[in-house]
């Protein structure tokens, strides 16, 4: 394999942490957060709802941004106003400020998540083989960066300034945009079209069942994936009076799956297509059974509160270069716009739960196992539809 190919592969990855590591890098600091900015931890919170809740749904109009003036200009202007956005949020002193700071930081980032899983697509269109092993680098990138930066963030917090931890995020930002000024011209050239041109052909996406059923299989299992990692540490800081610097130990157990995505892909890469689709669900349903029926039992140490979430972060793995590759399947231009999609389905489903989780606490635990049930019931439907359509 190539220099450049290897190189290829990488950038999802890179791409990817911008956003996973700005919605994780505030978790360690949380305590201080609230104290600084007068506000209660539910409020804290619903600004992470905000945020991936709008990080969702503006995706909608990067996919076709993206598409029209192309990745590299809108990377440098959208990257350069992260930088400065990412800087001002070490200095914010109101809450709504902050808010709106953190809130747009997301939102730009969004549009990077649009980018990495285009990416793959756009540069690898005729090597399904690559497109997999490129999507998998994505979750590394988003997952490493989600632990990383947390682990980061706590040190500094409790040996430092504990604001300087919101310029790690634009240093990363810094090293993605010199990376992409290096990538050299896609294979394909997405077409030009307006922006009320694109959304129609988002339209035209959905109307295709194979990428239908898969938005709504990773939304599913990509939305409790992200939304557990964030709602932990609100439970468990409290609870279990955590420091800064533990969280990330605390989140390494969830994120461990993405970063051995490709260790966990290649052993799916083994099974079919149709056998895959149905373990994850398998897999994803025990999770919610087990959220379910932890809170009645006493005196848990703080690592069991995890064991869901380490579950469900496995079949998100799973699910997400599966979605790339069979969901795109039928889909032959405007590829970020399908991302688009994608990513308003996950992110904005994520916002929901975690707003959800804002009213639900630790003892009632089982409402959040509920959830996941339901979505399972969800995932299984359209997996049932998925593998008939395999078997025509």
């Amino acid at each position: 394999m190539s220099r450049q190919i290897n190189f290829l592969l990488m950038v999802p990855g890179i791409l990817m942490a911008t956003y996973w590591g700005i919605v994780k890098v505030g978790l360690p600091i949380l305590p201080e957060l609230s104290q600084h900015l007068q506000a209660s931890d539910q409020q804290i919170q619903q600004v992470f709802s905000y945020a991936f809740f709008l990080s969702g749904v503006f995706p909608i109009i990067w996919g076709p941004i993206i598409d029209y003036y192309g990745f590299r200009r809108f990377s440098l202007v959208g990257g350069a106003l992260f930088i400065v956005l990412g800087i001002y949020l070490s200095i914010a002193s109101s809450f709504y400020l902050f808010s709106l700071a953190f809130i747009a930081c997301c939102v730009l980032a969004s549009a990077f998540v649009v980018i990495a899983r285009t990416f793959p697509v756009v540069y690898f269109f005729d090597e399904k083989a690559n497109v997999k092993r490129a999507l998998s680098f994505a979750m590394v990138g988003g997952y490493s960066s989600a632990w990383l930066a947390p682990l980061i963030s706590g040190y500094i917090a409790e040996y430092a300034y504990w604001p300087l931890v919101f310029y790690i995020m634009p240093v990363m930002m810094l090293i993605a945009l010199c990376i992409l000024l290096r990538v050299p011209e896609p294979k394909i050239l997405p077409e030009k079209r307006h922006l009320l041109s694109s959304i129609r052909y988002m339209g035209m996406h959905l109307k295709l069942p194979s990428f239908r059923r898969h938005v709504l299989i990773l939304a599913s299992f990509g939305a409790f994936g992200q939304s557990i990692v964030i709602a932990i540490p609100f439970w468990l800081i409290s609870a279990y009076h955590l420091s800064s610097s533990i969280v990330a130990y605390l989140l390494l157990p969830m994120l461990i799956p993405g970063v051995l995505s490709p260790l966990i892909n290649q052993f799916v890469s083994k099974l079919s297509y149709k056998v895959a689709l149905i373990l994850n669900v398998i897999l994803f349903s025990s999770a919610g059974i087990i959220a379910v029926i932890l809170p009645f039992f006493n005196d848990l140490s703080m690592w069991w509160w995890v064991v869901p979430g380490v579950i469900v972060n496995i079949s998100t793995v799973v699910a997400y270069p599966l979605s790339g590759v069979l969901g795109y399947r039928d889909i032959t231009s405007n590829h970020s716009s399908a991302s688009a999609i994608l990513s308003l389905s996950l992110y904005a489903c994520a916002g929901v739960i975690i707003y959800i989780c804002s009213y639900i606490e630790l003892h009632q635990f089982y409402l959040y196992g509920i959830l996941m049930l339901f979505a399972a019931l969800v995932a299984s439907i359209c997996t049932y539809k998925e593998v008939k359509a395999l078997d025509r």
